[in-house]
């Protein structure tokens, strides 16, 4: 039993990453964990081993309190969507309880969690690279695309044509876009691996990034290539030797030489590049495209702040929403402006208990007891990211938010545990 209960938390892993689709309403995710967890405590009496239970254990069942106290007030006000709200709270609170229970009680290890996470990451890369080769040789069309991956995941896709240089590039953004983002920080920081594979590394997640054209996804990644540069730097500085640093700089005016000489011979070429890029950057900042996703935003948060002066202590109750503006029929609760969603669901009282409580119990679980200042630093980065993307995205709500936070529990638990153990070799070696 041992065995089938830590290979089906690895498999819950890539179940949670990837899209699964549903079995009779029910997504296959839930049924996997719920089995896993119940799998576990089976494991537990049989076992005799006590569970250990803690401070976060006991946050997430505060949250499920205040969670059916909210939707009592939802059902008093008369929303039908209650259930399907609290089947999105229970999606992200399931996926970081269950790996925080499991590898708190010692039942699967941290070695393989971390290998399963890099799986999960690396199988997100290949498959919308496999779906974008899949849309430019024309395999599939657009329209059909979206159906079918609708059909086999169970998920929604936003997908879009964007004209680089006259040559179609397509959009394809899903709700687990930001785990090989997340992951690769840990990757290029903390992996003892050589620098041709970590640029092929910055390379390829470069080029998923234009293709997932999220601007809080680029952002993520210049953030986290930027600290990944200024730790290299900082770890030449601090180690190098006279004869590192003669080599580091002929190496460097061999290198702009090359670039040079390439730019002299296809200068034309490399700046008609340059030029599209910086042209699609500007649009989707800036252009069309930033001046039409913005507009339903500012129109929903209007109708939102109307909604929240009305009630603003205790909100309309679970799954409620703005019965006169709705963003989507499937869910009806569900806005970009996803905060201000929740603030008129919960009012503030309800916005600090729920929303502040799962942020802060996620906190502990993220940075308690994570030894050395970079990887800290590189969690605060990830998981600051992940608490502002509700100002814009509703990507709050789903296991695909959930499994950020377990992969930066995992990293951060690997590499912690990892530095403590090098701290003590180098002790005792010196």
């Amino acid at each position: 039993m041992d065995n089938i209960l830590k290979y089906l938390y690895y498999i819950s892993i890539l179940c949670f990453a990837l899209p699964s689709g549903s079995v009779l309403g029910i997504p296959i995710k839930m049924f996997v964990t719920f089995g896993l967890l119940g799998l576990f405590f089976v494991w537990s009496t049989i076992k005799k081993r006590p569970i250990a239970f803690d401070f976060v254990i006991m946050g997430f069942l505060f949250i499920l309190v205040a969670l059916s106290i909210w939707a009592c007030i939802g059902v008093i006000n008369g929303y039908e969507t209650i259930m399907a709200c609290f089947k999105s709270f229970l999606s992200l609170l399931i996926t970081v309880f269950s790996a925080y229970l499991l590898i708190k009680n010692k039942v699967v290890s941290l070695d393989k969690s971390i290998k399963a996470i890099y799986s999960a990451a690396f199988l997100i890369v290949v498959i919308k690279f496999a779906c974008e080769a899949v849309l430019m040789l024309h395999i599939v069309e657009w329209n059909q695309f979206r159906d079918v991956y609708s059909y086999i995941t169970g998920t929604d896709v936003t997908t879009m044509v964007i004209q680089f240089g006259g040559f179609p590039i397509y959009r394809i953004m899903a709700t687990n876009d930001f785990l090989p983002l997340v992951i690769a920080g840990f990757y290029l920081v903390f992996e003892n691996k050589s620098i041709l594979k970590k640029l092929v590394v910055i390379v390829a997640l470069g080029v998923y990034t234009f293709v997932v054209y999220s601007r809080v996804a680029m952002i993520q990644y210049a953030v986290i290539i930027l600290f990944y540069l200024a730790c290299l730097i900082w770890e030449l500085i601090r180690n190098t030797t006279t004869k590192k640093m003669t080599i580091c700089v002929l190496l460097s005016f061999l290198v702009v030489g090359v670039f040079g000489v390439i730019f002299v011979f296809q200068s034309e070429t490399i700046l008609s590049y340059i030029s599209t890029f910086a042209e699609s950057m500007y649009e989707r900042w800036f252009g069309n495209s930033a001046e039409y996703s913005d507009s339903f935003r500012d129109e929903q948060s209007k109708y939102l702040w109307d909604g929240i002066m009305k009630t603003p202590i205790l909100g309309q109750g679970l799954g409620s929403y703005v019965r006169g503006y709705i963003r989507s029929y499937a869910l009806p609760f569900s806005y970009e402006a996803e905060y201000l969603s929740f603030i008129y669901q919960f009012g503030l009282v309800g916005f600090i208990t729920i929303i502040g409580g799962i942020i802060c119990i996620f906190a502990n679980i993220c940075f308690s007891n994570k030894q050395g200042i970079r990887l800290n630093l590189l969690l605060l980065i990830n998981f600051g990211i992940w608490a502002l993307r509700p100002l814009y995205n509703p990507q709050f709500l789903s296991s695909s938010s959930g499994m950020v936070i377990v992969g930066l529990f995992i990293a951060g638990s690997y590499y912690s545990q990892k530095t403590k153990l090098e701290g003590r070799i180098n002790k005792y070696e010196n």
